[in-house]
């Protein structure tokens, strides 16, 4: 692992400051805001119904920002739509499993009942800020309809509420910007508008679904550590959903790793980083840009399996380097290893490494 030097970029040298840190653990944990078990998802295909999530579990505490990682495909996005009861009506189902946040069954609740949850309790950062802002009306407008929605207070209360979060969020001249119409806002202010928005009414779970991808590297750590000051602050529970291992490191307590629908590892930061559990950790993390010695980046062969064509036994083999035959038969557990989970047969035999 190379050494970072003081003020370089979060992307081009993660997580060597916070490996150098010991973990700090209270002496009992906060019970979790978000907890999910056994979560399974299903999509309707030409081939019928596909399981695209299986048996997904996670918790994430009051403070606390869980980072889910892996590649495009893995489930992430699905998982967290999932947990929103946003998957479409039609063509997708909730195949088993349960979703609790803040102490409400999601599964459980009407439409009426969810539209008054999001947004207030829990919110979402989704990727494409573009359709997701309307177009005929400003952003202002967008942020403060939701507050008023959410916290009925008077439209002065709630346009104030608005340039703030605007300006929480490190837009430059907010009361005015705030008038203007997401065309006016450059990729990057749109983000960062989403971010406001979901952050305005003061919720207490988040879910970022890559919500820096569209920053400069500059404005993203801002973000990062407005995300970070508000667990800290106010005890939100957050789910950060990202490609980048980088911010990984920089901002998340602890780490799901999926592939290909199922969580195959999961950590808190300190171990993942120091000694992963997985050969697809191990891959996803060689393959983080290195400041020094390297000119070319590592890359896990192969591809994610189709739904309707997972191999037999673990679902990573046929690309791992470490496989042997008994990683091709049988279905695969999740499994306790100290305090951490794994889902790789080997995992206790093999030494992997981070190679960052």
């Amino acid at each position: 692992m190379t050494e970072a030097k003081k003020g370089n970029s979060i992307l081009l040298a993660p997580a060597v400051d916070i490996l150098l840190a010991p973990a700090v653990e209270s002496d009992k944990a906060p019970e979790p805001v978000v907890s999910v078990r056994d979560l399974s998802v299903e999509f309707a295909t030409e081939r019928g119904w596909q399981r695209v999530i299986n048996n997904v579990s996670l918790d994430v505490s009051p403070g606390k920002i869980l980072g889910v990682v892996g590649e495009s495909g893995s489930g992430k996005s699905v998982t967290s739509l999932a947990m929103m009861r946003l998957l479409p009506k039609q063509g997708s189902r909730i195949a088993g499993g349960s979703i609790h946040i803040d102490g409400s069954d999601m599964q459980a609740l009407n439409e009426r009942e969810l539209s008054a949850m999001r947004g207030n309790r829990m919110a979402m950062i989704f990727q494409e800020p573009m359709t997701s802002l309307n177009p005929a009306f400003t952003i202002g407008d967008q942020i403060a309809e939701t507050v008023r929605k959410h916290k009925g207070v008077p439209k002065k209360e709630a346009w104030k509420r608005a340039v703030q979060s605007l300006d929480d969020v490190g837009i430059p001249n907010a009361a005015g910007r705030a008038r203007r119409y997401p065309h006016e806002f450059s990729g990057g202010m749109r983000q960062r508008a989403m971010i406001a928005m979901a952050i305005s009414c003061q919720p207490r779970v988040l879910i970022a679904d890559e919500p820096t991808t569209a920053l400069d590297v500059t404005i993203q750590a801002q973000i990062l550590k407005l995300l970070r000051s508000m667990c800290e602050d106010h005890g939100l529970a957050m789910m950060f959903i990202t490609h980048n291992m980088g911010v990984v490191a920089d901002i998340c307590d602890d780490v799901a790793v999926m592939y290909a629908g199922e969580i195959i590892e999961q950590a808190n930061i300190y171990d993942t980083f120091a000694a992963p559990k997985h050969p697809y950790t191990e891959g996803l993390l060689r393959a983080v840009p290195r400041l020094e010695g390297r000119s070319e980046l590592a890359s896990i062969p192969g591809k994610t399996p189709a739904p309707w064509d997972m191999p037999p036994g673990c679902r990573f083999q046929p690309r791992c380097p470490y496989a042997i035959d008994a990683c091709n038969t049988g279905q695969l557990p999740l499994r306790q290893i100290g305090d951490r989970t794994s889902r790789c047969l080997r995992a206790e035999d093999l030494d992997l490494k981070a190679s960052i």
